[in-house]
């Protein structure tokens, strides 16, 4: 069955947590293809679960710029919002 917008997976609440949301992660085109996208996320991954143990943060959210930025996050285990198929969460704890 197609997802809609009011469906939601079981492992999220329905009502507003808070979350980190992750803005501007990207690698000039002469450095890419050497790690660094990856390195440069999971400093921010382990930034987060530092502040989820302090404030109750319960997961990240990112805004992909396009189709292949989403496959590129969803080997991280980030899932997409079933209605916007450009952003992505990742819940905390998940390989913190």
């Amino acid at each position: 069955m197609p997802a809609t917008g009011s469906e939601r997976p079981p492992a999220f609440p329905r009502f507003p947590l808070p979350v980190a949301r992750l803005a501007r992660l990207a690698v000039d085109q002469l450095h890419q293809k050497q790690g660094l996208g990856e390195r440069l996320l999971m400093d921010a991954l382990q930034r987060c679960a530092r502040l989820a143990e302090e404030i109750g943060m319960v997961g990240v959210i990112v805004d992909a710029k396009h189709e292949r930025a989403c496959g590129w996050y969803e080997r991280y285990e980030f899932e997409r919002f079933p209605d916007a198929p450009l952003t992505l969460r990742r819940r905390a704890g998940v390989g913190w």
